[in-house]
């Protein structure tokens, strides 16, 4: 089981279309149809995934980027008290 902090390592087309790269559905099913798309997609069965790492590199992020746009200014190793 996966802990709840942890973010998954493969991502759905529409999630990397949509929020790294902001394009279309429709043009990153294109894109990989056509060889096209920037980063590796895996197809597992009948599903298409993208692994994150590869994405955010090509975008970017950094782990220090990613921990600090989750968590803002305060300390990711500090539980909030609920």
């Amino acid at each position: 089981m996966r802990s709840r902090g942890r973010s998954a390592p493969v991502v759905t087309v529409e999630v990397a279309a949509r929020n790294y790269l902001q394009i279309s559905r429709s043009l990153a099913y294109r894109l990989i149809r056509n060889g096209e798309f920037p980063v590796p997609v895996l197809k597992l069965g009948r599903v298409l995934r993208v692994p994150r790492g590869p994405l955010e590199r090509l975008v970017g992020i950094t782990a220090a980027a990613r921990t600090k746009r989750r968590y803002g200014n305060r300390d990711p190793g500090v539980r909030s008290k609920r």
